[in-house]
């Protein structure tokens, strides 16, 4: 018997050595040595030990450290082999893109290699409670990272991070990294970064399929969508690292929490805040330095699962949008008036268009738009009344103003600047008829507003009345105000100038019959001015005689660009220095020569030109100007002596081109202009001028 206990007690101690981590013990009794089934085995002296035995069942082995064999891929890539790895900083062999290492729950493993961001991982996460001994896992690295877009601009706030953002895509989810050179970011407990997250098509508003991720400087994370779903910070892997002269915050979210996979094109945008300053920081695109609001998911950065980063209003390639429903061009084919275009205006804007017509009460205005009109979002209509027009956004007493939105519409009179009213609880005056809004199942809205005569101050139907509009949401939504606003496709120029108003009401005048007979009309959006030229050779001069049924303002001159055609620029407003540029008021003209550019002159009569060879550049002949007010028309005559024209010899074979352009004062008007009857194309290429 005291052989079997022997063979028994050397059993249970190879058994024991078969454990990956000794444990320290008391010494035992012979009869508390564990057996091959890790139990225990009492005995009552060594003699019955065959006979007699009970068997209780132990405590589990509970294990400290863990083999683990690491591997590392790329999910576009696959199989990465010459990776770089690193245990509690320790570096470890890699052998056949495999490595092997002894781990425990504080372990901190990094992966790492070039054109790919490093990976840093816990033991905690990779054991994941593991009783398994031996641990495979693979490490999928993600690819370097792509700058999505950067603060728009520094904030003077305490502590503002203006960070920088890129990001990543991996097989399982979306690396984003913001980068602040500022280190005491985190010392401001208000500041914030939020990272949005659009995906799926519909992008127009932010809805189910946009997220918002905000990671505050005490290391708080909220996840949200915009179908009020909260997401647990749990879901979600962060890392904020501050160094001497960085703050990086790492955040990675999976596929899973968005609901989508790794093929799958996404938008991003993100901005900082601040509570103590109530200020918002917008982010701008890396791609082109626009800003991207977070408030219009059509307008974030796309990023492919090759982390390739585009423009599309969509989450997906350009050559994949969806083809609209309709035919934009056959809807709007009779709506003369186009305002709130996105690129132009606002990216939020609607691309609205418009046409007037009147019946025995008042003017309605008809509208197609092919955006989202939203709840918060309003249409602005001024409607000027006749032709003493305000600039420098000057508008008149008698002017009304209209805003409405989808459902109820407020007027405002006897304001003289247009930002008077800026927001929709400026105007209080309900207006008679209710606007009607409705959306059409093919993707496009409709939209009638109806102004009575009655509500309009002073209404004269024998007056000029024309009208300005302008999209708002919660800011103005035009950024280009000389491009804010069409007639038929044509800018009509300056909004803040009334005479880059759209008629759609002509004065009831008795018409000049010569003007008629002028074969060149310019300046038809706005002063809507003919043009007639002719040669004197008598008093060698050319003479140009114009006209229009609106008076000219003091402020407003035509620029007139002269050139003998045997050599035309090359480029958009380009001229060659021997072109003379001519400004014509009411009551002097100037001339310039030797620039090669339209816009050298822009600022008129305000900045008279020094010629390059005379020292006085005021012109020979005075611009000849009368009004008749009872007929409501002006003439101006001027004359160009020959010898301004920088041509040395003119005869009835010489060719001269040239182009009219009105400014009051800024450019209005835009490229519609006409001679004999045919509409000039764009008069920023010389080779669409004018003969003359």
């Amino acid at each position: 018997m005291k052989k079997n206990y022997l063979s028994i007690l050397v059993l249970s101690l190879a058994i024991a050595g078969c454990k990956s981590t000794p444990v320290e013990s008391s010494p035992v009794s012979e009869s508390e040595k564990p057996s091959e089934t890790s139990s225990v085995i009492e005995s009552e002296s060594p003699s019955e030990v065959e006979s007699s035995t009970i068997v209780e069942e132990s405590s589990p082995v509970v294990l400290t450290e863990w083999s683990l064999k690491g591997t590392a891929s790329n999910f576009l890539d696959g199989k990465i082999k010459n990776f770089n790895v690193s245990v509690d900083g320790n570096p470890v062999d890699v052998i056949d893109g495999e490595f092997t290492a002894t781990i425990n729950n504080e372990s901190e493993i990094v992966v790492s290699k070039g054109r790919y961001i490093s990976r840093k991982m816990l033991g905690a996460d990779i054991i994941n409670n593991s009783a398994v001994e031996n641990i495979t896992y693979n490490f999928d690295l993600a690819a370097e990272a792509t700058a999505i877009g950067f603060a728009t601009v520094a904030k003077e706030w305490s502590n503002f991070g203006d960070f920088m953002l890129s990001a990543s895509r991996d097989a399982t989810g979306i690396r984003a990294i913001l980068k602040s050179n500022n280190v005491s970011w985190i010392d401001n407990a208000n500041n914030r970064v939020e990272l949005y997250i659009s995906t799926g098509l519909d992008t127009a508003i932010r809805n189910a399929s946009t997220f918002k991720i905000s990671y505050s400087s005490n290391r708080t994370l909220t996840a949200e969508n915009y179908n009020d779903q909260h997401f647990s910070a749990s879901l979600f892997k962060t890392d904020l690292k501050v160094t001497e002269r960085l703050t990086t915050i790492d955040i990675t979210i999976p596929y899973d929490v968005l609901g989508i996979t790794n093929e799958d094109i996404i938008g991003l945008s993100f901005g900082e805040w601040t509570d103590t300053e109530a200020d918002w920081c917008p982010m701008k695109a890396s791609l082109d330095q626009i800003e991207r609001a977070v408030e219009s998911p059509s307008n974030y950065v796309r990023i492919d699962k090759y982390n390739l980063t585009f423009n599309n209003k969509y989450n997906c390639y350009v050559e994949d949008n969806p083809a609209p429903r309709y035919d934009k061009e056959a809807l709007t084919a009779d709506y003369p008036i186009s305002f709130a275009k996105p690129g132009v205006a606002h990216n939020d804007a609607d691309d609205i268009y418009v046409k007037c017509t009147t019946n025995e009460n008042g003017f309605i205005f008809d509208m197609i738009g092919f955006g989202t009109f939203a709840d918060n979002e309003f249409i602005r209509t001024v409607i000027h009344k006749g032709s003493d027009n305000g600039s420098g956004w000057a508008i008149k007493a008698n002017d009304l103003s209209v805003v409405s939105n989808k459902e109820t519409a407020y007027t405002k009179t006897n304001s003289t600047y247009f930002w008077d009213i800026e927001h929709y609880s400026d105007a209080t005056t309900p207006l008679t008829t209710a606007p009607t809004y409705n959306l059409n199942n093919d993707g496009y809205w409709t939209y009638q507003l109806v102004v009575l005569f009655e509500e309009i101050p002073g209404y004269d139907d024998g007056e000029k009345y024309s009208v300005l509009f302008v999209e708002f949401g919660d800011q103005i939504y035009n950024n280009k105000w000389d491009d804010g606003m069409s007639y038929n496709r044509v800018a009509t120029g300056d909004a803040a100038v009334q005479s880059s108003y759209v008629e759609i009401q002509s004065k009831v005048i008795e018409e000049h019959q010569s003007f008629e007979e002028y074969p060149i009309k310019f300046a038809t959006t706005a002063d809507y001015i003919y043009a007639n030229v002719t040669r004197d050779y008598d008093d060698e001069c050319l003479v140009f005689e114009f006209g229009g049924y609106n008076p000219l303002a003091d402020t407003s001159f035509i620029r007139l660009i002269l050139t003998d055609g045997s050599t035309l620029a090359n480029g958009v407003w380009a001229l060659n220095p021997a072109d003379v540029s001519f400004t014509i008021y009411k009551d002097a003209a100037y001339y310039q020569t030797g620039v090669n550019s339209f816009w050298a002159n822009e600022t008129g009569k305000e900045k008279p030109f020094i010629n390059d060879t005379a020292a006085n550049s005021t012109t020979i002949y005075t611009p000849e100007y009368t009004y008749n007010a009872t007929k409501g028309y002006f003439t101006l005559t001027f004359k160009v002596d020959f010898s301004e024209t920088g041509i040395a010899s003119i005869t009835n074979e010489t060719s001269i081109r040239g182009i009219l352009i009105e400014f009051a004062p800024a450019i209005i008007g835009g490229n519609c202009f006409y001679q004999n009857g045919v509409q000039g194309a764009d008069p920023a290429i010389q080779a669409n001028y004018l003969v003359f």
